[in-house]
C-alpha cells in the first residue's frame, strides 16, 4: 500500500479524534510552508527578515509539537491499521519539516544577501550628491510603499490566522458533540443490557422452578399410582423403599378419612 493509498482511501475511515489530529496537522504544516514563502519575499529590510524568520521557525516549532500529539493519538489506536495511517502520515511531516528546515536556512540567507546588496547600493547612491537627493526621496517613497504592503499583508496573514482558528474551533466542537453523543448511546446500551441481564435471569429462574414443579408432579403421580397398584394388586409386598414409606404416610394422611368411610 502507498502513502498517497493512506492519505486519500484509507484516512475517510478514520476515527473522528485522528481526523481532527491530522487535519490540525496538515493547517500547521502549511502555515509553515507559506511563512517559508514570505521570508523568500521579504527584501525590505534585516528586522523585517529577522521577524519572518523566527515567524517561520515558530510554525515549523508548532508542527513538530503537533506531530507528537498526532504519534500520541495513533499509539492509543485498538485498531493496527488506523495506527500506520497515522504513524505514515506522520513519517511524511517529518520528512517534510526536515526539508523546510534546509529550505527556511537557504531562503533566508538567500533574503539577507539580497537585502545587504540593496542597502550597499543605497549607501553608494546616498555618497553621491544630487544623485543622492533622488535617490534619497525615492528610497523614502519606496520605503513607505514597501511599508504598506508589508502591513497589508500582514493584516492579510492575521485575517487567514484568524479564519483557519475559528474553523479548527468549529471543528473541535463538533467531534466533542459526536463523542458525547456517543457517550450517551453506549450508556443507554447498558442500562438496556442489564434490564435484559435481569430478565433472562428470572425467566431462567422460573424455567427452572415450573420444571421442578413438573417433574415432582409427575413423581408423585407416578408414586401415587404405584402405591395404589401395589395397595390393590399385590398388598403383601414389602415396603422396600423410604420413598414407599413416605408416600403411604401421605397417603394415609391424605385418604384415611375416605377409606374409613369406605369400610
Amino acid at each position: 500500500m502507498s502513502q498517497k493509498d493512506l492519505s486519500s482511501e484509507d484516512q475517510d475511515d478514520l476515527p473522528v479524534a485522528c481526523k481532527v489530529a491530522l487535519s490540525e496537522l496538515l493547517r500547521d504544516e502549511s502555515e509553515a510552508a507559506r511563512l517559508i514563502g514570505a521570508v523568500r519575499g521579504c527584501s525590505t529590510t534585516l528586522d523585517d527578515l529577522n521577524y519572518t524568520n523566527s515567524m517561520a521557525r515558530q510554525g515549523l516549532n508548532t508542527v513538530l509539537a503537533k506531530l507528537q500529539d498526532v504519534k500520541h493519538v495513533a499509539n492509543n489506536q485498538d485498531q493496527e491499521r488506523h495506527r500506520a495511517i497515522m504513524l505514515a502520515r506522520a513519517g511524511r511531516t517529518q520528512r517534510h519539516v526536515t526539508s523546510m528546515n534546509r529550505s527556511l536556512r537557504e531562503v533566508a540567507m538567500e533574503a539577507k544577501k539580497r537585502i545587504d546588496q540593496r542597502q550597499k547600493a543605497d549607501r553608494e547612491r546616498l555618497l553621491n550628491g544630487s544623485i543622492m537627493q533622488k535617490s534619497s526621496g525615492k528610497s523614502l517613497i519606496g520605503t513607505s510603499m514597501q511599508a504598506s504592503a508589508s502591513m497589508r499583508d500582514a493584516s492579510k496573514v492575521m485575517a487567514e490566522l484568524i479564519q483557519e482558528s475559528l474553523a479548527a474551533k468549529r471543528k473541535l466542537a463538533e467531534s466533542s458533540n459526536v463523542i458525547t453523543k456517543t457517550k450517551e448511546e453506549m450508556k443507554m446500551l447498558d442500562g438496556e443490557l442489564d434490564n435484559s441481564r435481569h430478565v433472562i435471569t428470572k425467566l431462567q429462574r422460573r424455567e427452572f422452578i415450573n420444571n421442578a414443579l413438573i417433574i415432582l408432579g409427575l413423581s408423585f403421580f407416578a408414586l401415587t399410582v404405584a402405591y395404589i397398584l401395589k395397595k390393590r394388586l399385590v398388598p403383601s409386598l414389602p415396603l422396600f423403599s423410604p420413598l414407599w414409606t413416605i408416600l403411604s404416610w401421605i397417603w394415609g394422611m391424605l385418604f384415611s378419612s375416605g377409606e374409613g368411610a369406605g369400610e
